[in-house]
């Protein structure tokens, strides 16, 4: 009896640390993988500190993703999430299409800003387009390869911000909560990069919409001309995953 405890107590230990041991494994998977195809992606810099995966359960925690501004914008980033919560299937982990119940990122902020009828998440999504398109000679495209997919049931943004402007003019304000659902299926995943045009697809819009609002409050010449720019900014977003050319 006294041997079969000390080998259950034995047991019981091997398994806490191959457990531990897998959760930072496949955390650290996941960290290299934002910060290698991420930027890729983008065509701007970004970064995630860490990442811890839990395979028993598949709750996890990424802390810390740095997303960068695209070049000749004054602000280094352009949203930065302090942590990001996710509940995944971790028998999903084994197969091709890895599927992520719940993903909730905690008080995620923006910066926007903008040049003329420019702006640089007009920009952003832009280059994500173009990145993700047709392959250029001799390179493959961002979407091809047999990497794992991911099919996401619910992402829900919390207290999310947005900062219009640099410097002391800056205006900070809120951005209502938001939740999408249903990116992809168990049979039909989308790779990291239709999965990063998706979200943005959504996201962005939000972004504008709160900064259209605060410039609403904003009087005179100034404010007039700032808000017909972010009009013509969302206009030509829907030209943009529509497919025209935007007017000149």
């Amino acid at each position: 009896m006294k041997k079969l405890l000390v080998f259950l107590a034995i047991a019981a230990a091997t398994l806490l640390f191959v457990g531990i041991a897998l959760s930072f494994f496949i955390g650290s998977i996941a960290k290299q993988g934002v910060n290698k195809l991420a930027p890729k992606i983008t065509g701007s810099p970004v970064t995630l500190e860490s990442a811890r995966i839990s395979p028993w359960n598949g709750i996890g925690t990424l802390q810390g993703l740095f997303v960068g501004n695209p070049q000749g914008w004054q602000s280094d980033r352009l949203a930065y999430i302090e942590k990001l919560h996710l509940e995944l299937d971790p028998m999903s982990l084994l197969s091709d299409t890895i599927v992520v119940e719940n993903v909730v990122l905690e008080q995620p902020e923006f910066v926007y800003e903008t040049k003329l009828i420019s702006s640089n998440v007009k920009e952003l999504l832009a280059q994500i387009e173009k990145n993700i398109g047709g392959p250029k000679p001799g390179k493959p495209a961002a979407n091809e390869g047999s990497g794992k997919k991911f099919a996401i049931k619910r992402i829900k943004l919390k207290g999310a911000k947005v900062t219009i402007g640099i410097g002391p003019a800056a205006v900070t304000v809120p951005m209502p909560d938001l939740e999408l659902v249903d990116l992809g299926t168990r049979e039909n995943g989308l790779n990291a990069s239709q999965l990063a045009l998706e979200v943005t697809k959504q996201i962005i819009p939000r972004v504008i919409e709160a900064a259209s609002g605060a410039l609403m409050t904003v009087g005179g010449t100034t404010g007039a001309a700032a808000i017909d720019g972010v009009k013509k900014i969302g206009e030509g977003i829907k030209d943009i995953f529509s497919g025209e050319k935007p007017k000149p």
